[in-house]
């Protein structure tokens, strides 16, 4: 079945570029250069997909001609796709266009990959919606003031769990800025996988995953969430679907580190939590301990006593590691024994491995 394809970006490279590989795909394209052809465009609908650019003034970077294309695309043919294209992305703008315009997936051209461009667009049109036979009146078209974006380093390893390549986009930005690596995770059996067999200081998932069970309609990040809270991973929910009692169980069940609302979601609110819960890997702050850990006496010092007592080291090494006297570290080393309820140094090792502190 041939399906119809808008496609609007004022580079004439980039427009032959995707019309070539959209028509590749079986679609009929139709491509314009400017806002104002675009939405002359919009009357020739109906469109399945629209690709478009952000920006339609040249080397104009503030121009976001593009978003107020996508909201009348959104408002005249609600059951398309869109999928937003730019040169001068932000982590903001990502979310604002998933979240407040309705685009399905956001690309960015300075990291444009053919393959993962023709993945999100067969993604965006695997189930083509009828479109209706009457068309809506567009929004009047006048320019006025377009939409105006929004206006670092912890190291340490962090599994995503996200199935839209959009957001895996996003984490992979804010994880630049953390100075984390990052892997990802589609499903709760891919993510599983990934937590039996490597460490992470982090874990953020979304609740909603690719489910064979359930694709529209699953929450497999709460089964995540056991296994993170299991192995004393702290653990980020980032989400759009959770109610009120799903959110307080994540928190008191669960004991999730911090729950995110994908429509509400602010760049360097996420950063503040994240660098909070990756904790002494970089940011000098505490890591995170579950509160019923029994690991949670202890002072961030103990801690730090206890993780290289854990590893072998004599008194008189760790003494020397942290730049401290030997009695010193006596002292802290029998406070362990007295929170942990242990008498040896084996035992407390072993309550250290236990509970994750290695």
């Amino acid at each position: 079945m041939t399906w119809r394809a808008l496609i609007v970006e004022d580079e004439p490279a980039w427009r032959e570029l995707l019309a070539e590989m959209v028509a590749d795909l079986g679609a009929s394209v139709r491509a314009v250069a400017s806002y104002d052809a675009a939405i002359a465009a919009l009357v020739e609908g109906p469109y399945q997909l629209a690709l478009i650019d952000l920006a339609l003034a040249g080397p104009d970077h503030e121009n976001q001609d593009g978003l107020r294309v996508l909201a009348q695309f959104r408002q005249r043919w609600p059951q398309g796709r869109a999928i937003l294209i730019t040169g001068y992305g932000t982590v903001e703008l990502a979310v604002k266009a998933l979240t407040e315009y309705g685009a399905s997936d956001f690309i960015r051209k300075e990291a444009f990959d053919r393959e993962r461009f023709l993945e999100s667009v067969r993604r965006a049109t695997r189930t083509l919606p009828p479109m209706p036979a009457t068309k809506p009146a567009l929004i009047p078209s006048s320019k006025g003031p377009a939409p105006s974006p929004p206006p670092t380093g912890t190291s340490g390893r962090v599994l995503v769990v996200e199935d839209n390549s959009a957001w895996q986009a996003i984490y992979a930005e804010l994880c630049e800025d953390l100075g984390c690596a990052m892997q990802v995770a589609v499903s709760y059996g891919e993510a599983r996988g990934w937590l039996e067999h490597e460490t992470y200081h982090l874990v953020v998932v979304d609740l909603m995953l690719i489910s064979s069970r359930a694709p529209l309609d699953n929450r497999d990040g709460f089964h995540l969430l056991r296994i993170t809270r299991e192995k004393q991973v702290p653990t980020i929910v980032v989400s759009a679907l959770a109610d009120p009692h799903e959110i307080d169980v994540a928190y008191e069940k669960f004991g999730i580190f911090a729950f995110f609302d994908k429509e509400g979601f602010r760049r360097d609110a996420f950063l503040h939590v994240a660098r909070q819960a990756l904790g002494h890997h970089g940011t000098g702050q505490r890591r995170y301990i579950p509160p019923d850990s029994p690991l949670a006496e202890l002072t961030e010092r103990q801690l730090e006593v206890l993780r290289l007592l854990a590893q072998g080291k004599t008194n008189k090494e760790i003494a020397e590691e942290l730049v401290v006297t030997t009695n010193t570290v006596k002292k802290h080393v029998l406070a362990i024994y007295q929170k942990l309820g242990v008498n040896s140094r084996a035992a407390a090792a072993a309550v250290a491995t236990q509970h994750g502190l290695m």
